[in-house]
């Protein structure tokens, strides 16, 4: 990585701050500046257009977003009677995050994010964080690093380069002791001077491990959404397609690290024949048949102590590691799973995955396992409705992918939580 300031400047201040903006400082007793009874109000921070938006979570129940314009003035985003996080609500329209666009010419915000005496809301005391794109991630302690570069004349710069700052003048290059510095993805640099200064940052991510252990881990005492990665997940990102466009600002990392990697889209048809998304005649209305996400073996640890629960998957097996039980049958193990990618609907008089369908709902266990079996009957392999092994398997790898744990926050869908919960799986080898 390289990192260099040129053009004449003074009293030059760099601050590199971490992905998460939000300080852990807030102003108690006030809303954006004026004096408020119960509100808390974040500091201002700098922002970056280009970030597109921001995203708040953890410990806050309201979300009212201040910023500061280039010509000084400021606006308002947000309703300050919107309350976020209330307690036990199933209604899709309690919000455990809250998001707001960045206008053009923004250099700074705050946001009012607590009312302390609503007691709908999940506890304030969690850790908060913001941070750019139009949803949360993993959590990351808040980081700043604040270095005062010396004055440089014209045709001067200074360079930070394999660990050493230097100062180049005339063709001349000096050491310089300015402490050091961790740059990393999502991390944000500013600089202050009296004169106008030139930053120009080269950086060049260390390769993916893609053959390690990727682990979240969380405390079941928190109400935060929120997980934090351990071993080779550290500073690894999540992203998908919103429409058109990615929603996040980030890489998506996992598309290159097994299992992830190797999950595909499929159809499977009576015969068993499977067509692959990328494969001729491949259909999601059930022309090529049922359509399922394939999911490849692997293994998986997980530990609770004090509270405290880590999850983790490996490619391959470790100590401490075991088979994921998905893969586990009587007469010994299977390569892969196949879930289905759509709840099951019943559009020609036997059960189906396919698009533009609308699930069963009031189904009972007992009829779901009768047209499971007649599934069965007439297909090659077994069908059954998903069973609590699939369903874990599918929350640690959410969990891990997206370092958080409530997928509404992407994915809210047309429901209110009352389609049928059951969708079915082939335990095809």
């Amino acid at each position: 990585m390289c990192l260099s300031l040129a053009v004449k400047s003074e009293e030059v201040v760099l601050t590199i701050t971490g992905k998460n903006l939000y300080s852990g400082h807030y102003e108690k007793n006030e809303y954006l500046g004026a004096e408020a009874d119960g509100w808390r109000s974040s500091e201002w921070f700098y922002v970056d257009e280009n970030g597109r938006y921001l995203t708040i979570s953890g410990g806050f129940n309201r979300a009212v977003w201040q910023f500061e314009l280039l010509d000084g003035t400021c606006i308002l985003s947000g309703d300050e009677s919107k309350t976020y996080r209330v307690t036990n609500s199933n209604l899709v329209k309690n919000l455990a995050t809250a998001t707001t666009e960045i206008p053009q010419n923004a250099v700074r915000c705050r946001i009012a994010y607590a009312f302390e005496p609503d007691e709908e809301s999940d506890t304030l005391d969690e850790r908060v964080q913001i941070e750019y794109g139009m949803f949360p991630s993993d959590y990351e302690t808040y980081r700043e690093t604040t270095i005062e570069i010396p004055d440089m004349v014209e045709g001067s710069s200074v360079t930070w380069q394999d660990g050493m700052w230097w100062f180049l003048c005339d063709g001349e290059r000096t050491a310089l002791d300015l402490g050091e510095f961790e740059l990393r993805k999502g991390d944000t640099i500013t600089a202050a001077a009296q004169l106008p200064a030139v930053v120009t940052v080269n950086m060049e991510e260390a390769p993916l491990n893609t053959d390690g252990v990727y682990g979240v881990t969380w405390s079941n005492d928190d109400s935060s959404i929120l997980l934090e990665r351990t071993d080779d997940a550290e500073g690894l990102s999540f992203n998908y397609l919103s429409g058109e466009q990615f929603a996040g600002p980030y890489p998506n990392d996992f598309d290159h690290i097994y299992p992830w990697s190797e999950m595909r889209l499929c159809a499977i048809d009576a015969a068993g024949t499977t067509t692959y998304e990328d494969d001729p005649g491949f259909a999601l209305d059930g022309s090529a048949g049922d359509v399922f996400v394939e999911i490849p073996k692997h293994y998986v640890r997980r530990e609770v102590k004090d509270g405290v629960e880590y999850a983790a998957i490996s490619a391959t097996p470790r100590e401490g590691f075991v088979l994921d039980p998905s893969f586990s049958r009587a007469n010994g193990e299977v390569d892969k799973i196949y879930v289905a990618a759509y709840l099951t609907s019943i559009p020609s008089q036997q059960a189906a995955s396919v698009s533009g369908t609308i699930p069963i709902t009031n189904y009972s266990l007992t009829e779901l396992e009768a047209e499971m079996d007649a599934l069965s009957a007439n297909r090659a392999g077994r069908y059954s409705e998903i069973d609590f092994f699939a369903v874990m398997t599918l929350q640690r790898l959410f969990m891990i992918e997206a370092g958080v744990r409530n997928s509404q926050v992407f994915w809210l869908g047309r429901s209110i939580r009352r389609t049928c919960p059951w969708a079915h799986r082939s335990s095809m080898p």
